[in-house]
């Protein structure tokens, strides 16, 4: 695990002024990376030339050998990388049967070899690698650049264009510090910010930074960039995976092998557990293989949130290491500095990891494995009943006058738990328009107030049934929008590598080749490969919110909302702001729209930007 930067352009710039500005770049992202660091200046033909720049948390192959950047034999090939390469034990073996020889025990090799063995196809590279992964790889001898990211987006990497080339980092707040670039914000993304609490769509909190979409890969060769797409996930029905005993086998196979894979290091591992099946499985596989160590937030001034009784019980089942962490409303109040300077980008989400990420620190752990990813691909969110039930509403609704439903959504928007209808009766059609009436903070109506254009949000071809277009919207909405990068930095924060098996790319591509009735008991299916009894109904991994905001975060969270010298404060004007506040200390809203808004305007401040 590592954080990455560097620079391609001109000449001088790559020799020169290039490798102060990784350094100040390295200097951001310390804490992805504080067991190495190198930055290694490279001049290409004609006036093309690359820096490139990583620090490294070591945590497969921890001789020095390993760091990077690191090149080939003959150093014409250089690459820096960030994540990690399951499959790398069968790439190595295929490539030194093909003649390339090694130097290090590391994964990171594979990709400086695996550049020349595919002739730099920049996609049959990426489409060979089995993780999580951003990486650059630069052709001395060809002067040219390729970047790529996993298939889902578990591992960041942000880019700019300069004005010679592009820099690119683990980080936008790194790259916007490397004064290359503008650090202006980006006001047109605020719309998709305000509508589901994170910056929606790729978009990156700068005006002049972009996030480079999973799957895809970018190519410099002097110029514009070239961005090509290399992966995308589609729901394609295996003809056999309609008998539910073949199905239940490849996914215990595939979940089995992932964790396996992923339970390679040389550093200190655990697992996150929860009351969930998803981490209840990956636990128990883990334990299978000889990986006993468990941690578990509990929050002992909210019962009713707590999963410790259940994850206690599941650990001692199993025979775990386990431990809980007692995390209260005063913990979370005194933590909150420190969780925003970890963010990347403001965020309702992410408190929850960075807390047991500190945990783990704490406790000695290099390397946790967490359940992310279950919920999405095997239909364990209630958004897989309660959005088809909203889409086959909407067919109905639409057919009345809209002075008619525009009455009836002043009635039902009054009440949190028929909201959901009262966006439905105001608009929005298909899967799709159904998927992010649900998942919502703001409506758009709410955002058309303050002057803002409804964002365009992620959607799916209005042809695939339910169970499949919902599974689509998950992964291409909450999971890469939020759940992944709020994940990736708030465990970062605290040097801590977190594994997503789940997320593995065999156990992917099974569950998205199960027929829909298949998919929807994908969680007892999952429960049944671990060996795990019935389940309990799920709970989600929530902090008591609302609770803490109208006790102990409640200063915090109104003054965040009601001063006028933080940022944003014209764009989000006094009056809104106010009327947020207040529909929320008079129980009408959820507590998600007055705390986006605080972390939006508290999240410059707390990493040195003045907006």
């Amino acid at each position: 695990m590592c954080g990455i930067g560097g620079v391609v352009g001109g000449g001088s710039r790559a020799n020169g002024d290039a490798v102060k500005t990784i350094e100040v770049m390295l200097a951001a992202i310390h804490h992805r990376g504080p067991d190495a660091n190198g930055v290694q200046p490279l001049t290409g033909p004609g006036d093309r030339a690359a820096a490139l720049g990583a620090v490294r948390l070591r945590i497969i192959d921890l001789d020095p050998k390993a760091d990077q950047p690191m090149s080939n034999a003959d150093g014409d090939v250089w690459t820096v990388f960030n994540g990690e390469i399951y499959n790398f034990k069968e790439l190595r073996a295929e490539l030194e049967a093909a003649g390339f020889a090694f130097k290090s025990a590391s994964d990171t090799e594979c990709l400086v070899h695996l550049y020349r063995y595919c002739d730099g196809d920049i996609a049959r590279i990426a489409s060979r690698l089995r993780g999580m992964f951003a990486f650059a790889i630069w052709d001395n001898t060809a002067g040219r650049l390729v970047m790529a990211r996993d298939r889902l987006g578990i591992k960041p990497l942000y880019w700019a264009r300069t004005a010679d080339g592009l820099a690119f980092c683990s980080e936008q707040r790194a790259l916007a510090k490397s004064g290359l670039v503008s650090t202006a914000p980006n006001i047109a993304a605020l719309a998709g910010y305000l509508a589901k609490g994170v910056l929606a769509n790729n978009n990156s909190v700068f005006e002049h930074i972009e996030r480079l979409p999973p799957g895809h890969a970018i190519t410099w060769t002097g110029g514009a960039p070239s961005i090509t797409e290399w992966w995308r996930p589609v729901c394609s029905m295996r003809a056999d995976f309609s008998f539910e005993e073949r199905a239940q086998t490849e996914l215990t196979s595939a979940v089995t092998d992932a964790v396996a894979r992923h339970l390679v290091s040389d550093r200190t591992l655990g697992v996150f557990l929860s009351s969930g099946t998803d981490s209840s499985a990956v636990a128990a596989l883990a334990a299978q293989a000889g990986a006993h160590k468990t941690l578990t937030v509990g929050f002992p001034d909210h019962a009713s949130l707590d999963e410790g009784g259940v994850a206690r019980a599941t650990a001692q089942r199993l025979g775990l290491d386990h431990s809980e962490v007692p995390v209260t409303a005063a913990d979370a109040r005194d933590a909150l500095p420190d969780v925003l300077a970890s963010f990347d980008s403001p965020t309702t989400d992410g408190l929850n990891t960075w807390l047991i990420s500190r945990a783990a620190k704490q406790a000695g752990l290099v390397v946790v494995l967490s359940g992310l990813g279950g919920d999405e691909l095997l239909a364990g969110y209630p958004t897989f009943q309660s959005v088809p039930r909203l889409r086959r509403g909407l067919q109905l609704i639409n057919v009345a006058p809209r002075s008619l439903r525009r009455a009836v959504a002043n009635v039902t928007k009054q009440n949190a738990r028929t909201r959901p209808w009262s966006r439905a009766l105001e608009g929005g059609s298909g899967v799709s328009g159904a998927y992010h009436l649900v998942r919502r903070v703001f409506d758009d109506s709410e955002i058309a107030s303050i002057g803002f254009a409804p964002p365009t949000l992620f959607e799916v071809p209005a042809a695939l049934n339910d169970v499949d277009a919902v599974t689509t919207l998950e992964l291409g909405s909450y999971l890469r929008d939020q759940l992944l990068p709020d994940s990736d930095t708030t465990s970062m924060a605290h040097s801590i590598e977190l594994r997503v098996p789940l997320l593995d790319d065999r156990v992917v591509a099974t569950s998205l080749a199960f027929p829909s009735a298949i998919r929807l008991d994908g969680k007892q299916m999952l429960a049944t490969a671990a060996g795990l009894g019935p389940r309990p109904p799920k709970r989600p991994f929530a902090l008591p919110m609302a609770y803490w905001m109208q006790s102990t975060l409640q200063d915090t969270v109104r003054d965040a909302l009601l001063d006028n010298t933080l940022a944003f404060a014209d764009v989000l004007p006094e009056h809104f702001r106010k009327q947020v506040w207040a529909d929320f200390e008079q129980g009408r809203v959820h507590w998600a729209k007055p705390w986006s808004i605080a972390m939006l305007r508290l999240w410059p401040q707390a990493n040195g930007f003045s907006w």
